[in-house]
């Protein structure tokens, strides 16, 4: 049933990739300007890579626990909207699992992830009754979700529980995910490969800081001006590969400035100034 399941899974993914009802989603996302056709494009062809690599069949293989034919209840997935499709994996994971889906469709990212989620309710091994979706929290009230998942800014936390309990669109208690990262962090190895250059560089440039998939620390035991050129080289080449242009915030100007006055090393890459010392956010 496990089996049979992932493999049915794959196909609709396929063909949700290929479909014209993704096709116009993409060109509504563009059109609204939430996203750049370069992201959306990436999202989509790392997605592709990784059924392609049978990524999701190692996955399910891993949890040996799983089981679709015996769970039960309801997850809702409080979705984020920085990144395109970033909710994906969510959803995928919640509706492998044999609960109910019940997901709060960020209104920066309204298309992608819905066009997938209306592929899934037209096939008849997925129960439509149990994928349940809208860009409007009230939408839930009275759900009684047995469980939450939520990816987004710590500071609106506080004010999602509460209209949560208050229209019980979750039962009292109910258990949650929270996912607050708000950058990842790449640790080196005394060398630094092509291939980690290319994957360094797309990880730090690719959205530009906003949340956990971007790159904000770098820990190396390689000294930065054995690098510089290398990081500045390959920063250059991904901007025009990907047609983006980057203004970098005032306070990096003055920090740039002040690095060369008093000869700290450093290199810019897009809007991120790396350089020697101890971390700095912000």
């Amino acid at each position: 049933m496990k089996k049979q399941l992932v493999n049915h899974l794959e196909k609709v993914i396929i063909n949700w990739l290929e479909s014209a009802e993704l096709a116009q989603a993409v060109q509504k996302t563009l059109d609204a300007r939430l996203f750049t056709d370069s992201d959306v494009r990436f999202a989509l062809e790392h997605l592709r890579d990784t059924i392609s690599r049978g990524d999701l069949k190692t996955w399910v293989d891993r949890n040996r626990a799983y089981d679709p034919t015996k769970s039960g209840g309801t997850i809702l997935c409080l979705h984020a909207g920085n990144l395109p499709l970033v909710g994906f994996q969510d959803a995928l994971a919640v509706i492998l699992s044999g609960y109910s889906y019940a997901g709060k469709i960020s209104k920066k990212d309204p298309f992608l992830l819905v066009s997938f989620l209306e592929q899934l309710q037209k096939e008849n091994q997925f129960d439509p009754r149990k994928i349940g979706y809208s860009t409007e929290l009230s939408d839930f009230k009275g759900l009684g979700a047995d469980y939450w998942m939520f990816a987004g800014a710590e500071s609106s936390l506080l004010q999602i529980k509460s209209l949560l309990e208050k229209h019980r669109i979750v039962k009292p208690g109910a258990e949650s995910l929270l996912r607050l990262a708000h950058f990842s962090i790449a640790v080196l190895d005394d060398t630094l490969t092509d291939l980690a250059l290319e994957d360094l560089t797309e990880s730090i440039l690719r959205y530009d800081g906003k949340g956990c998939r971007s790159v904000a620390l770098i820990y190396s035991r390689m000294p930065l001006s054995k690098q510089a050129s290398k990081l500045a080289k390959a920063g250059k080449e991904w901007l025009i590969k990907n047609g983006v242009s980057f203004n970098p915030p005032e306070h990096l100007k003055w920090k740039f400035a002040y690095n060369a006055a008093v000869g700290h090393e450093q290199v810019w890459i897009g809007n991120t100034l790396i350089q020697n010392g101890n971390p700095v956010i912000g």
